[in-house]
């Protein structure tokens, strides 16, 4: 359990928590109504960290630092004490002087060190204990000094007073605002940009204002489409003085947790950069926009692989911007931003497929046109990319006839940020594609890339979210030595069925694992990683990939397991910054206090059947805690209970199994999943797969309707319909039966075609009409059951005694 954020509130949840007071609790006056949300607030926090499990290492603090230094953080995870290795998705970081705080076992101070050659911007950071691996987190590396921020500063005697070019590293608190003096020359340049909720901390809505030495306010900022939901300031200054930076959250819900980094400097800010994409290893030139000195060329060359999200960082004498822009990296021929294609009598023609092409919606042209020839059924796909390339544009996109009829549309793709269109050409011949602003808005900034492919077969294999608001939680592989750790991945295919492989290569010293071949039925599959009992303790960011395969499959199509992490998730409102990689951490960590095994069913189950495995847990000396155990994941048609306990004083357990009448019959392997609260934290571990197998039913029964009499005896028959031979003597036993009404057993043969069941009424039967009666039907096999359940539907009467009739 993770220490709760406010100093004030218990770490635990205990009967200590009802002595926790508000920090208005005893003043004079009420409450704010802005001090309540706060409050709010603070509660919901409280509850998060009691549902974030050990291995969520805190945020790093300081939350950044200048590039080529070294900077002194602190560390707080349920197992800093055996910290192994800090791991780095970006070069440039390393740790030293690691140091436990004599006070808090589960803190640390340590020394990053920034190597000059760092990428600027966001890096993202794991640490490898001995016993797991920790919640991503992030460190930003920024060209400037940084400055603390030092308190107060809310009052004009004690605004405190910063060198230009620096980065202040400050706190937010609930009704807080800080403020910042800079000298300024008339005609210099000064720009301030915030990293608050990027830095993946808390919800922090940051706000910005820029005030003259006269005390008028030049500027205001709070969502910027450039940094998403970050503000920025950028102007000339108009006269010589100090100039004061005002800094808080919108709504005065500030809290222990709002870190921010505020750069205030000369570095230009440009708001928009074009073009918007290249090609693979090309060197352009690039116009950034929208900066207040005006617009100035940079040349960069791009990545030799096609790259989504490509930063780049605007410089103009020698200072560069702390955030970057961002554009796509793409393999297909682009065509530069078009002069004079705002109406639909001059469209820009688009002399291949597939093709990207430049766009800015500005001045009176509400719309760009695009125009292109397609074949009968050609199957395409138009995207735009504006909003995820931090653009302002909301797009709509439209695909018309050469008579300008409207064929297809799309604003927003449920899946994708900005408008994507998949279309099937009806004919031959030129068509025009339109695109727009959802409410017809203009501007310099109004920047966006279409791309026109044509569908192509795709696989994409994802790791699933485990835990609603909480994707964090199952996204590292961590093996204990001598055990296992299994996941379920989450496949998608399109334009193409076809069966999986999935694979890696170079896993750490010790693992391996265990992927059964996946058929072209499923979406979803689970992975076992084995651990030796003498791996060493190790780790990796580690590459998996899906190949397709089976008749008919591209030899070359394959795409790596990738998965998405947010940093953070407010229920019912959304997810305010992420992380996205196809590198999954894997490690192996110290042995775990418990083991798990499952029997492997000596008898399939069939369709409308059901079974029961076996779990048995083996247990370390001392180790007496409750083992919650899962059935990992669920072949087509087979349901299970979401969890079953080992008691503490107990080992083994029983997990039915249920097979509705879709369950497609296979052998499928499965496994089953455990966990424990250990001295180090919640450890999870896996059984072996076995083989569960899926067949078709022996026998359906149809139950026939009866009547019966209080206090009487009748007979219920039912109709076999032998589907399979079996050995032996079957069982079938009459469920669901109203109170007071109870049969015998019967026995029958496979060449039986007709069985009855005596029924006895009790003289406390009720007289009435009930349905939804049904067989169990056990089928002897390997000297044990197979268990069916059919006769679905057959319905009883029961009558009142003669003499109540006569009545």
């Amino acid at each position: 359990m993770k220490s709760c954020p406010l100093e004030n509130a218990p770490s635990k949840l205990s009967m200590e928590a009802r002595f926790w007071t508000p920090s208005w609790k005893g003043k004079r006056s009420s409450p704010t109504r802005s001090t309540m949300r706060a409050y709010i607030f603070q509660l919901f926090a409280i509850y998060l960290a009691l549902l974030t499990p050990s291995k969520a290492l805190e945020p790093i603090t300081p939350p950044g630092g200048q590039i080529g230094t070294s900077v002194e953080i602190t560390l707080q995870d349920q197992n800093i004490a055996s910290f192994q290795e800090l791991i780095t998705y970006q070069p440039g970081l390393t740790l030293t002087d690691l140091t436990p705080d004599p006070k808090n076992k589960k803190r640390a101070k340590a020394t990053l060190v920034i190597s000059p050659d760092a990428p600027l911007g966001e890096h993202s950071l794991r640490i490898r204990t001995a016993h797991d691996i920790s919640f991503l987190r992030t460190f930003y590396v920024g060209i400037l000094p940084t400055v603390p921020e030092t308190e107060p500063n809310d009052s004009p005697p004690q605004f405190q007073k910063i060198p230009l070019n620096s980065t202040v590293h400050g706190i937010i608190k609930t009704e807080d605002q800080d403020n910042f003096l800079v000298s300024l020359k008339k005609g210099q340049r000064i720009s301030i940009e915030v990293e608050a909720m990027r830095l993946g901390h808390t919800k922090f809505d940051a706000l910005l204002e820029l005030h003259s030495p006269n005390g008028k306010k030049i500027a205001e900022s709070d969502d910027t489409s450039l940094l998403k939901t970050e503000p920025y300031i950028s102007r000339i200054a108009p006269a010589d003085g100090d100039y004061r930076i005002l800094l808080r959250e919108t709504s005065y819900e500030g809290n222990d947790q709002s870190h921010y980094r505020l750069h205030i400097g000369t570095f230009p800010r440009p708001s928009s950069v074009s073009p918007l994409s290249g090609n693979p290893g090309e060197t352009i030139e690039f116009t950034f926009s929208g900066d207040p000195s005006g617009p100035f060329k940079q040349t960069f060359t791009l990545p030799n692989e096609p790259t989504e999200n490509f930063p780049i960082f605007p410089v103009s004498n020698g200072q560069s911007a702390p955030s970057p822009h961002f554009i796509r990296v793409s393999p297909y021929p682009h065509i530069a931003q078009p002069e004079n294609n705002g109406n639909r009598s001059n469209p820009t023609q688009l002399h291949s497929i597939p093709c990207t092409a430049d766009g800015v919606i500005s001045g009176n042209h509400t719309s760009r046109w695009f125009k292109f020839y397609a074949k009968k059924n050609q199957n395409l796909e138009f995207r735009i990319f504006a909003r995820s390339l931090r653009s302002p544009l909301d797009s709509k996109i439209s695909i018309r006839s050469s008579e300008n009829k409207f064929l297809a549309g799309n604003d927003d793709d449920q899946n994708f940020p900005d408008s994507l269109v998949k279309w099937n050409a009806p004919e031959d011949g030129e068509y025009t594609i339109k695109v727009e602003d959802q409410l017809g808005r203009t501007g310099p900034d109004f920047t966006f890339l279409l791309e026109v492919t044509e569908k192509q077969p795709a696989i994409l294999a994802t790791l699933p979210t485990l835990l609603r608001d909480k994707s964090q939680v199952g996204k590292t592989f961590t093996i204990p030595r001598g055990n296992r750790y299994a996941a379920v991945i989450q496949l998608k295919r399109e334009n193409i069925g076809c069966a999986i492989n999935f694979s890696t290569r170079n896993l750490p010293p010790g693992i391996r694992l265990i992927a059964p071949p996946v058929p072209k039925s499923l979406n979803s599959f689970p992975i076992i990683l084995e651990a030796s009992v003498d791996a060493p303790l190790s780790s990796s960011l580690q590459t998996y990939t899906i190949q397709a395969t089976g008749d008919n499959a591209p030899t070359d199509l394959s795409s790596p397991l990738t998965d998405t992490v947010h940093h953070i998730e407010i229920p019912n409102e959304g997810i305010y910054h992420s992380h996205t990689s196809t590198r999954i951490p894997t490690a192996v960590t110290e042995p775990a206090p418990f083991s798990i095994s499952v029997e492997t069913p000596k008898t399939p189950i069939v369709k409308n059947g059901k079974t029961t495995l076996r779990i048995r847990a083996s247990r370390a000396d001392g180790f007496k805690e409750k083992i919650t155990t899962k059935f990992l994941w669920n072949p087509p048609g087979i349901s299970a209970p979401v969890s079953v306990e080992i008691p503490a004083d107990k080992s083994e357990a029983s997990y039915e199994l249920n097979a509705n009448g879709d369950a497609v019959p296979a052998t499928w392997q499965v496994c089953v999943t455990a966990e424990a609260n250990t001295p180090h934290g919640i450890q999870t571990i896996s059984s072996s797969f076995i083989p569960l197998s899926v067949e078709d039913p022996f026998v359906k029964l149809s139950l026939n309707f009866a009547d019966i009499e209080v206090g009487k005896t009748s007979t219920i028959t039912a109709s076999i319909e032998q589907l399979r031979d079996f050995q032996g003597n079957a069982t079938a036993k009459l469920l669901s039966l109203p109170h007071g009404i109870t049969a015998q057993p019967v026995d029958f043969s496979k060449d039986q075609q007709e069985i009855s069941f005596k029924i006895t009424a009790s003289k406390d039967a009720r007289p009435s009409k009930t349905g939804g009666l049904l067989c169990e039907v056990e089928i002897p096999q390997n000297g044990q059951k197979i268990l069916h359940l059919t006769g679905h539907g057959g319905s009883l009467r029961i009558d009142a005694p003669e003499k109540n009739k006569d009545r």
